[in-house]
């Protein structure tokens, strides 16, 4: 899996996406659940369909918008996206600081 990339990936309905990978297994990821579960408002905005239709291939990953919204290669090679609330405490807490120091 060392130099695994997405070669293709194509929406096809309800949060799911069908991913091409270079060595060419293919798997189809349901990102519905990781979606609903967040409660981050920059997670969240991907509930909207059209905004998450909107992704790119970028050097074989996955990615929407300008690395707002990223996977591991390793996690979508099995089919399967997991929620860490731990880390999204971590990441809002971040964007809180960021949010105070950019005012001062």
């Amino acid at each position: 899996m060392r130099n695994l990339k997405i070669t293709k990936a194509k929406y096809v309905g309800a949060y799911k996406i069908n991913l091409i990978f270079s060595d060419n297994r293919e798997s189809i990821v349901d990102f519905q659940g990781f979606l609903e579960s967040s409660s981050h408002p920059e997670i969240k905005k991907y509930l909207n369909q059209n905004k998450f239709k909107r992704f790119n291939i970028v050097n074989g990953d996955l990615m929407w918008g300008d690395y707002e919204l990223i996977f591991p290669i390793a996690d979508l090679s099995k089919g399967k996206i997991t929620h860490k609330k731990k880390k999204e405490k971590h990441l809002k807490t971040w964007y809180q600081r960021l949010k105070i120091s950019i005012r001062l």
